[in-house]
């Protein structure tokens, strides 16, 4: 049965990353070097071929500091499991992440920019990356 944090790990795989059962949506990471991440670092095969995929939130709300009313903000919010990233992002680096326009798996893919540092903590097994429309000139 394992410790509580590896049942943790393969609830995750579950709600985050399995479509049919849970949320995944395929996500594609770009580095700032350019490398890009389609596929899980927790496939074992050699090429890799299960996408990596991860929970989508199109919009949150946030608190208007100026009112305290919460306020609508539409620009999405990814969530992954760590271990299925070749590398996880930090704050202070342009990522730039590739996800469907909606949810569905087969949806055309539109780019946005890590907006802010993510979520994340050294307890928690999985990373939240705010997101922000890349406008291309």
């Amino acid at each position: 049965m394992g410790n509580l944090r590896e049942r943790m790990e393969r609830d995750l795989g579950t709600m985050l990353e399995d479509y049919e059962n849970g949320f995944g949506l395929p996500v594609v990471l770009v580095a700032p070097d350019g490398t890009e991440q389609e596929f899980s670092a927790n496939d074992p095969d050699t090429p890799r071929t299960i996408p990596l995929t991860g929970r989508i939130t199109w919009a949150r709300y946030e608190q208007n500091q100026e009112t305290g009313m919460p306020m609508r903000i539409d620009n999405p919010i990814v969530t992954l499991r760590k271990s299925s990233l070749d590398r996880v992002p930090v704050a202070g680096e342009r990522w730039m992440v590739k996800i469907p326009e909606k949810p569905e798996v087969d949806a055309d893919k539109k780019t946005y920019f890590m907006e802010h540092a993510p979520r994340l903590g050294d307890s928690f097994q999985w990373i939240q990356i705010p997101l922000t429309e890349f406008a291309q000139e």
